[in-house]
């Protein structure tokens, strides 16, 4: 690398694992003018991977909230990691504790995520977040943890009622 593009790494590297990369109107996320940036744009600005700053041609977007648990925050800037295909199955597969022991600087990113989308952080997420420093020890969930499909399912049929139709 080149004097100029080391420094420019390191500047990306520096604005990643601060906490004021991920907050209201950060460069990755917002325009100059302070506005959300599009899909397009936020791809064409982000055109590398957040865990390993690489370039690759088949670039996943990645929802750190998944869609399945929040529609509405789908297209929301701050709610996305831009990660190469096997990052991305690593992130899938292996778990959060997993992916932050390797990528310990998208941690903020992550929790910033959980946070302002005022979800509670999962069980393995809240373990990985400890290790880092980043919550308390003694840090529990103020609502209750759904563990699993089933619960969550049973969940949802007690709110309609018990039943579907």
């Amino acid at each position: 690398l080149t004097e100029n593009m080391e420094i420019d790494l390191k500047q990306i590297f520096e604005d990643f694992y601060s906490e004021n990369a991920f907050g209201e109107h950060n460069p990755i996320d917002y325009d100059e003018n302070g506005n959300m940036l599009s899909e397009t744009e936020w791809r064409v600005k982000n055109n590398f991977s957040f865990a390993s700053f690489i370039s690759h041609p088949g670039l996943h977007l990645h929802h750190i909230i998944t869609r399945g648990s929040r529609l509405d925050l789908k297209d929301i800037t701050w709610n996305w990691l831009m990660l190469t295909p096997e990052e991305h199955n690593m992130y899938h597969n292996k778990g959060y504790e997993y992916f932050l022991d390797i990528y310990p600087h998208l941690a903020n990113r992550i929790k910033n995520a959980f946070d302002k989308g005022q979800m509670v952080y999962p069980l393995e997420l809240q373990k990985a977040l400890k290790k880092l420093g980043l919550l308390e020890e003694n840090y529990e969930a103020s609502t209750e943890e759904i563990d699993d499909t089933e619960s969550l399912a049973e969940q949802a049929i007690a709110e309609l009622g018990g039943g579907l139709f």
